[in-house]
């Protein structure tokens, strides 16, 4: 049975946009969620780094608003959280964590699917890794022996599929970025739960500039959204600079934006997709 943890956070105005809870909170809460389960079911998260010279590396991430919610409609969330840990047949340490959000009146309104790859530690000072396996000593604490040998389900960093046959293409766009320290964690690499600022950067500069000439790219400034996927294949570093590829696509009433990730090199770091509700 997937263990589960749970607890219960005061709502502030920042954690909200005017139409809807922030994608980068949603990842945060997620974050703070699994080294909750850590610390209740296993072992802290900085003891996991430090003694068992051990992370886990997110790759990809689905944040779904199930339900509307403002920052007026709730004085509170209850997040819970739900791990699963295995060892596939020919793979690394492989993570599912579901965070699912609840309102005050008891409505989930919001949750978080996110994948992660076990990585061994190899520098005290850089924290540098590559992807492995959980020690044996480790292994009791944090492995679920039913999944035991299940297969990994379909990566969220594969490359992307572009939109089927039917989507309009309504713009293109290019946003620049530099991965400052207020988006990294304690490794100086970029903070994941960034990336959707990112994106959405990308996503509301292309709105302004090109809005007057493509009316059709306003729900994504307008509209709340549905979801976002997000892929990543490897980190940005403190100081790095990058890139977001960024296309919007419509059918009928639905809009999409695509966004691909780039190094300075112009290779691809990562990728994600923005659904937006029709009205």
């Amino acid at each position: 049975m997937t263990r589960q943890s749970a607890f219960r956070l005061t709502c502030s105005s920042g954690m909200f946009t005017q139409l809807q809870l922030k994608p980068r909170f949603m990842l945060s809460v997620a974050f703070i969620g699994w080294s909750g389960w850590l610390a209740e079911h296993a072992v802290s998260h900085a003891r996991l780094i430090q003694h068992y010279r051990t992370g886990f590396v997110p790759i990809g991430f689905v944040v779904t608003y199930v339900e509307p919610l403002t920052f007026f409609d709730s004085a509170a969330l209850t997040i819970r959280t739900r791990v699963a840990t295995w060892n596939p047949r020919r793979f690394h340490t492989f993570q599912e964590i579901n965070t699912d959000v609840y309102a005050d009146d008891g409505r989930h309104v919001a949750m978080v699917y996110l994948q992660e790859v076990c990585v061994r530690i190899e520098s005290d000072q850089t924290l540098a890794a590559l992807p492995g396996r959980v020690s044996d000593e480790l292994a009791p604490m944090i492995l679920d022996s039913d999944r035991e040998g299940a297969p990994v389900p379909r990566l969220l960093n594969r490359p992307r599929r572009e939109p089927a046959a039917g989507w309009e293409p309504l713009g293109e766009h290019r946003h620049d970025f530099v991965v400052y320290r207020h988006a990294c964690e304690v490794a100086d690499q970029w903070y994941s739960e960034h990336v959707p600022d990112y994106i959405g950067a990308s996503r509301e500069a292309m709105v302004l500039t090109q809005l007057p000439r493509r009316p059709g790219l306003l729900p994504g400034v307008a509209n709340r959204m549905e979801s976002i996927t997000i892929g990543l294949r490897q980190p940005f570093a403190f100081f790095d600079s990058g890139q977001v590829s960024t296309r919007a696509f419509r059918r009928g009433d639905e809009v999409i934006f695509t966004h691909d990730l780039l190094t300075a090199a112009g290779t691809s770091a990562g990728d994600a997709v923005e659904v937006f509700t029709s009205s």
